[in-house]
Order: C-alpha cells, then structure tokens, then sequence
C-alpha cells in the first residue's frame, strides 16, 4: 500500500511572543498526513491557537515546520499559504470585502482563477455551508454563526491541501454542529482542529492531540483517553 503523504510537520517547534518570558510552544512534534483529520485539545491557554498561528507562518518560531513538503520560512510563505486554508475563531479578522461573495472568492482570484469561475465556485461552497441566499450581503449584516460560515466558505472553496480551524463549531446551534461535523467527516483535505467541543471532535476527527501549557503531552486515536 502506498503510504500517505505528509501534509504538515512539527519538528521541536518553540515559539514564544515577543516580551515574554514563557513559551506559547514548547519543543512541539507532530505529524498530520494527507486526508488526516486531527482534533487539537487543551483548556484554555494550553497553546491550541498558537499552534494553528505557527502553522500558518504567522507567529515566528524555533524549530521545523514543513507543510505539502515545504519548510516554512521567510522565502516559502507563499507557497505555504496557497496550500492552507485558515479559519480564525473570530470571524471578523478575516471577512474583508463589502460582498460576501467576493470575500469567499478571493481565495480564488488571487491565485488565478478567472472571476466568473471563482464566483461560481464560490456561491457552491456557499451553498454546501447553507447559506447561499447571503451571498449578495455585506459582512456587517450577518449573525455570528452566519460569519462563521462564510469564513469557513472562504478557507474551504480553493480546495487546500490543509485546513487549520480554530473553534469552527464555537457559534453554531446543535443542528449547524451536526451538518458541519457531517461535513468534516466526508472532507477530503487534512485538517487540525482546535477545539472544546469533544461530541464535535468526536464525530469528525480520527486522532487526538492534548496540549498542555504549550506541549504536546498526548497523542491518541482513543478520545477517552484525553482528559480536560
């Protein structure tokens, strides 16, 4: 069987905010390969964020990352990012434009994809996520959980190789967990989620990683096994 290929990679990765003196991560290691779907668990300030931030090549940091093969740095973060889809836990840091469509269909355009097809592309994935009647709306108009969602339209329609998610299940109803888990679960790319919701993790996500004050301290496909 041909093995799988490794999409992200944390070598002894460290990485501490500018000013302090503790680290936000401390020596991390892990491997997450291609359709993986891994949960990243911690309480609150275990370093979850940090870690997705360090990912995307927007937290300096010691050590090795490697996503899609490619070592993150200054001369790579280019090509890092157009392999990555990133979804924030606040949905504002990342809606920019005055039409929802043309915010989810960025991604799109700026890598080259004609207008017409990026809008077309755009309004599907907006659909997939159930709100495709807002695609004509401006971000000031929606919900949390409707920002939410075309936040995660935006990260998801370019088809990454790697989606980093920071709390994706934070500001939806039982209902919009349940079809978004269900989603998840049949996505294709490999994904880190960070998350609290366990039942969440539980119904997409394969393995496990605990954080603990910035180190990975379990690593399991038995979520019984981690303990908040």
């Amino acid at each position: 069987m041909k093995e799988s290929i490794l999409v992200l990679r944390f070598d002894a990765v460290t990485v501490r905010y500018p000013g302090s003196r503790v680290s936000a991560l401390q020596d991390c290691s892990l491997d997450i390969r291609d359709g993986e779907h891994v949960a990243l668990l911690g309480l609150n300030g275990s370093g979850k964020t940090s870690f997705l931030m360090a990912a995307a090549g927007l937290l300096a940091h010691d050590g090795t990352i490697e996503v899609d093969g490619i070592r993150l740095a200054d001369d790579t973060l280019g090509d890092v990012r157009r392999r990555l889809g990133f979804l924030f836990s606040t949905p504002e840091d990342q809606l920019l434009f005055p039409r929802v469509l043309d915010d989810v269909a960025f991604s799109l355009t700026r890598q080259g994809v004609v207008p017409e097809e990026a809008q077309r592309r755009s309004g599907e994935m907006l659909a997939a996520m159930g709100v495709a009647e807002l695609s004509d709306a401006a971000p000031y108009e929606l919900s949390h959980g409707q920002k939410m969602r075309v936040a995660l339209a935006g990260a998801l329609v370019h088809q990454p190789r790697l989606l980093l998610l920071d709390e994706p299940s934070g500001a939806l109803d039982p209902p919009g967990k349940r079809a978004l888990a269900g989603l998840f679960a049949a996505y294709p790319s490999a994904m880190l989620i960070a998350t609290h919701d366990l039942a969440f993790a539980e119904k997409c996500c394969t393995r496990f990683v605990l954080l603990d004050a910035g180190k990975v301290v379990k690593v399991t496909e038995r979520l019984s096994e981690v303990v908040l």
